[in-house]
């Protein structure tokens, strides 16, 4: 094996529930109620697999923009906060990689600013 890729949300950081917490507020700001299990079940997808259920229970693709705008908002104060850690062995796991010279990579589906 001469390297290794990782996905980050989930596997590397621990952010699912950020987002899922993100979101469930971002619905609490507009009374819009969508079940916990509902938000958890999009764990894994990107923005646009779940665009048309979010449309759905919003009203709209506009309200849709701006309760992701308060889910955005809530996960950049988590973040700043310190409030999302790595995951358990994360960083010995890519530390003991790059020793081995091994070539690491980071895939994901968010937006860039984030990943960064």
């Amino acid at each position: 094996m001469k390297g290794a890729i990782f996905d980050l949300d989930g596997l590397l950081v621990d952010t699912e529930k950020t987002y899922r917490d993100g979101w469930l507020w971002g619905f609490q700001q507009f009374d819009i109620h969508i079940p916990k299990e509902i938000v958890d079940a999009w764990g894994g997808k990107n923005w646009k697999q779940s665009f048309d259920i979010l449309v759905k229970a919003a009203g709209s693709p506009e309200k849709v923009q701006e309760v992701r705008a308060k889910r955005e908002e809530y996960f950049y104060q988590q973040l700043t906060s310190g409030a999302i850690h790595l995951k358990p062995y994360a960083k010995e796991i890519l530390a003991d990689l790059k020793e081995r010279n091994m070539k690491l990579g980071i895939a994901t589906t968010t937006v860039t600013k984030r990943a960064t």
